[in-house]
């Protein structure tokens, strides 16, 4: 069985990360869409990391579980446009968090 780089299989790290990305995902959007629709609107706004826009290697299992997640982002956006729902995609490219490439609350501002 190959493994990453932390000794994982790498089908687990893949597992992992489409637990977190997906599947995190449709729970979240499973617990808001019913205020969504009873307020006849709303935004779902699903952010990725850059490995959702240009995958590498180095990334494989968040280039993997991002892009499933993007997907499922696209395929609610045309069931729910019709609705009146926006649903939109963003991906933040570069390190997130405290004296990084990317402010907490610069993107929480911008988003």
């Amino acid at each position: 069985m190959m493994r990453s780089w932390t000794g994982t299989p790498v089908s687990e790290d893949v597992r992992l990360s489409l637990d977190l990305s997906v599947l995190g995902a449709i729970d979240s959007v499973q617990a808001v869409l019913p205020a969504m629709r009873e307020r006849g609107r709303g935004t779902l706004l699903f952010t990725t990391g850059g490995a959702a826009v240009a995958p590498s290697a180095a990334r494989a299992s968040s280039a993997v579980s991002y892009s499933a997640e993007v997907a499922y982002a696209r395929l609610l956006h045309k069931e729910l446009g019709p609705e009146g729902k926006r649903v939109a995609h963003t991906a933040i490219v570069g390190a997130l968090g405290p004296g990084q490439q990317h402010e907490p609350a610069a993107v929480a501002e911008l988003l």
